[in-house]
């Protein structure tokens, strides 16, 4: 009885440690933090922002080719998360909205060319052609 109390202590100890080995192997050995940026061929800026480990983690910024803003918004792991904006080529605000999991979430703001207010948009509701027409989804 000892002998089988014995071996399966032991088999409980080494499944209890290849477990931790498999985590602690799945788990990244470096962390590695770059700085990405492009331009575009006259040499004006297209984007910026950070990987880490290869992935998209902070805040990214793409501009048009004038130079003004085109998009703004958060990266966690590859993942879009957070607070997002979206302007017009003429540098006025187009939208505002979250992002969960990289997927649209909430309340959007929308605004029209000339920077006046368009509407606000519950994109976790079934959208209307005119809501998605304006989010630019068609």
């Amino acid at each position: 009885m000892r002998k089988l109390l014995y071996v399966m202590a032991i088999l409980a100890i080494s499944s209890c440690s290849s477990k931790e080995e498999e985590k602690k192997a799945a788990e990244p050995k470096e962390y590695i933090k770059e700085t990405q940026v492009e331009y575009y061929p006259d040499g004006k800026l297209k984007l910026e922002g950070n990987t880490v480990n290869g992935k998209a983690h902070g805040v990214w910024k793409y501009y048009y080719e004038n130079g003004f803003v085109w998009s703004e918004g958060k990266f966690r792991h590859g993942v879009r998360e957070g607070n997002t904006k979206i302007y017009y080529e003429n540098g006025k605000k187009r939208m505002q909205g979250q992002y969960k999991e990289g997927s649209q979430s909430g309340w959007w703001l929308v605004w029209n060319k000339d920077g006046s207010f368009a509407d606000s948009i519950n994109v976790d509701l079934a959208l209307s052609g005119n809501d998605s027409l304006l989010l630019g989804l068609k």
